[in-house]
């Protein structure tokens, strides 16, 4: 199986506001291209997820992204 997850947030949509983030769920509209894109992986059998932490700033709670967890991010640590 092929896997594309997407970070959603100022990749794929961003606020129609010009917020920093997006408040509504009808302050967001799909960034240019990333529709195409998107749709062209799905055309080849990738499975297409999607992934905010909208949810976790909306709370104050601070993202760790995965070097905070390993120590590292580089290439030969995620070799997948």
């Amino acid at each position: 199986m092929k896997l594309l997850i997407l970070d959603l947030d100022n990749t794929v949509r961003r606020p129609k506001s010009g917020a920093k983030f997006i408040s509504d769920p009808l302050d967001q509209e799909i960034i240019a291209g990333s529709q195409r894109a998107i749709a062209h992986y799905k055309s080849q059998g990738w499975l297409i997820v999607g992934a905010t932490n909208q949810g976790a700033n909306a709370a104050n709670i601070p993202f760790l992204w995965a070097s905070d967890w390993w120590g590292s991010s580089t290439e030969e640590d995620f070799p997948w």
